[in-house]
């Protein structure tokens, strides 16, 4: 069995955190580590003298390697290292791309840089973020064989699921001086004489990849001085003070956040009361906000819809709107034959709304789309007959619209020429109105009123059981200005609000 790790950066990038490279930090890693085989991949970088500086540092298979941002994934693209003039050209011309624009490569581009894959072995983040797409993998189908994983969970699940690609865990990390606590993140590999060819047939193969010198999955070491933990049930024995937290703190460290949930001692059983009241009222206020909002929905469309109405302006339209046509009865004497034309004082037409007919559409086109309930609305509306609907529908919808169009045209003709025998006549003129409009918002603004009493009544709009407690949501009005404030945990007055 060999011991590999293929994901080893040397080098800061802007994907990376400032570090300096330690050749004897790595020489070190190498040697403590028994690796057989390792492979330099910084990211969408390839320093070619710094690679040979360190080939020729360590007696052991050292590849040339990439790690690109690609298809919104990363690619670990690794070489034999015979070309390495050509390799360097390629990953030059990634670094370019990659400096120019900061957006990953499109499959397309990548196959352009690289041509025939074949050549080498691409290694995509697999089950680790960012992960590569199925839609991408498909792309890449017959050149990629092995995926990286984050954790020995993962590899494992990938490992017994033929499904999957084969599994590989590296350290992806960062030799530098302060790598004071050397990897232990590595994957076995069965064959006799390592080479890049033998390397790229072994990690087609599941069964010949493991996390385990001995071959197998059920343990994989954690820590440098050799220990091992189970892939199933780990429990830690030891007297008081005898180092169980700390060796549970470098496990969680281990794993890192995002594969870990670490409990720690008493965590379930000390309390903060003080804490857990304001953890408490949090939770309510959330879960209050949230009711809140669906229960109100309907009545804050409603209040948006009132925003856009103003009474008294509409008031101050009609009284302009009288004015001007009683003045235009009482000066006949200064008609002319400008003002006696018909179209002095024509109204405009009025536009048909077609909200309603959009929402119809709409209902009917998720009727007609609809896959989940399709045997549902089968059984009760012949499909055929809906699709007829729906293009009836569109058709009245598009004479309407034509109509509107139509009418937007002729008004603006008419309101021009108005304009023209206006400035030409000496007679008044009637003031535009939208007497509908107005009495439509006359009526919206005494539905709203009856509306909001209706909301105003107390009564409770929510009431469940949730374990042994019950939940309750009651509506009522505020009672005063001071309600608003407390509710809102504002120093804003709300006496005039209120």
């Amino acid at each position: 069995m060999k011991k590999i790790d293929l994901h080893i950066h040397t080098k800061s990038s802007g994907q990376d955190r400032d570090f300096s490279f330690s050749k004897e930090v790595l020489q070190k890693y190498v040697s403590e580590a028994d690796l057989s085989c390792i492979a330099v991949t910084n990211h969408n970088l390839f320093a070619r003298n710094q690679f040979e500086e360190i080939k020729s540092a360590l007696e052991i298979l050292v590849l040339p390697g990439i790690e690109i941002d690609v298809e919104k994934c990363h690619m670990l693209v690794l070489a034999d290292g015979r070309d390495l003039d050509d390799f360097s050209q390629r990953c030059e011309e990634v670094e370019r791309r990659w400096q120019a624009s900061g957006v990953p490569l499109e499959y397309a581009g990548f196959n352009e840089i690289f041509g025939d894959l074949r050549k080498y072995i691409l290694i995509p983040h697999y089950l680790k973020e960012p992960k590569i797409s199925v839609e991408s993998l498909e792309k890449f189908e017959g050149h990629i064989h092995c995926g990286e994983v984050s954790s020995p969970k993962k590899f494992i699940a990938c490992r017994n699921d033929p499904e999957m690609l084969t599994p590989v865990f590296f350290s992806d990390c960062r030799v530098s001086d302060d790598l004071t606590i050397l990897p232990t993140k590595h994957t076995y590999v069965d064959c006799e004489d390592l080479s890049f060819g033998t390397l790229r047939h072994v990690l087609k193969d599941r069964d010949k990849v493991s996390i385990s010198r001995e071959g197998g999955s059920s343990h994989f070491q954690i820590f440098p001085d050799g220990q091992k933990l189970s892939t199933g049930l780990n429990v830690i024995l030891g007297d008081r003070s005898s180092g169980k937290s700390h060796t549970l703190q470098k496990i969680c460290d281990w794993f890192g956040a995002e594969n870990t949930r670490y409990i720690r001692q008493f965590d379930l059983v000390s309390r903060n009361e003080a804490e857990d009241e304001k953890n408490f009222k949090d939770f309510l206020s959330e879960k209050t906000s949230l009711f809140a909002r669906d229960y109100l929905a309907d009545l804050q469309d409603a209040v948006t819809h009132m925003l856009d109405i103003d009474l008294q302006a509409d008031m101050l339209t009609m009284e302009q709107y009288i004015s001007s046509l009683l003045n235009y009865a009482r000066e006949t004497s200064r008609h002319d034959a400008f003002s006696k034309a018909n179209i002095y004082n024509e109204e405009p037409f009025l536009r048909k709304d077609l909200k309603g007919l959009q929402s119809l559409i709409s209902s009917t086109k998720q009727l007609v789309s609809n896959v989940e309930y399709r045997v549902v609305i089968d059984k009760h509306v012949d499909l055929d007959a809906l699709k007829a609907l729906y293009v009836e529908l569109m058709r009245i919808y598009c004479d309407h619209q034509e109509l509107n169009v139509k009418k937007d045209w002729v008004n603006t003709a008419v309101h021009d020429i108005k304009e023209k025998l206006q400035r030409k006549s000496s007679a008044p003129s009637v003031a535009d109105v939208d007497l509908l409009q107005i009495a439509k918002n006359t009526r919206a603004v005494e539905r709203f009123e009856t509306l909001v009493k209706a909301a105003r009544k107390p009564k409770t709009a929510l009431r469940k059981k949730k374990g042994s407690f019950e939940i309750v949501a009651q509506v009522g009005p505020f009672k005063g200005s001071g309600e608003l404030k407390n509710l809102s945990r504002s120093s804003r007055a709300f006496s005039a609000a209120f």
